[in-house]
């Protein structure tokens, strides 16, 4: 894992008006950490660690956005719930951001195949059938929701 010292992204008046509504600096690193159940200090250790990046006032002063707290939210189901350590958090998160630009890709690659090739390309989706489909949340390379104990726990 790439240890960086972080400064973090500035943010002024003038630039966070610019900011899509979801990365505007809102939450003080107060208010994440009690969101989560953790310590600032825990924040400050993901920072360090690179696996966040906050936006700073020209003061210095951390802010997180609703999509810093999502990401917070994947790290956090990463080490509390299923023990990953955060050497392990940064390669999922990284192998996570791989798979989106992959997604995004091939939707447009598909987009561009159906502008092409028209009607024909719905008998091609009938041929390939599941390929195109959704995905399976048992697929998912982090189940969104825990799974039931392969076996039964015996009765005394």
């Amino acid at each position: 894992m790439a240890r960086e010292e972080n400064k973090g992204r500035i943010v002024d008046e003038e630039r966070f008006a610019e900011l899509p509504p979801e990365e505007r600096p809102v939450y003080p690193i107060g208010v994440v950490a009690r969101m989560f159940g953790v310590h600032p200090q825990t924040l400050r250790l993901y920072e360090k660690e690179g696996l966040i990046k906050p936006y700073r006032t020209p003061g210095g002063t951390r802010l997180y956005s609703q999509k810093d707290v999502s990401r917070l939210a994947q790290i956090t189901r990463l080490t509390q719930e299923l023990g990953v350590n955060l050497a392990g958090v940064d390669i999922v998160l990284r192998l996570l951001s791989q798979l989106e630009k992959m997604k995004r890709r091939e939707q447009a690659i598909l987009s561009a195949a159906r502008e092409l090739l028209g009607d024909r390309f719905e008998k091609l989706e009938e041929l390939v059938g599941d390929y195109l489909g959704p995905e399976r949340e048992e697929e998912a390379l982090v189940p969104i929701s825990p799974r039931p104990p392969a076996v039964p726990p015996k009765r005394p």
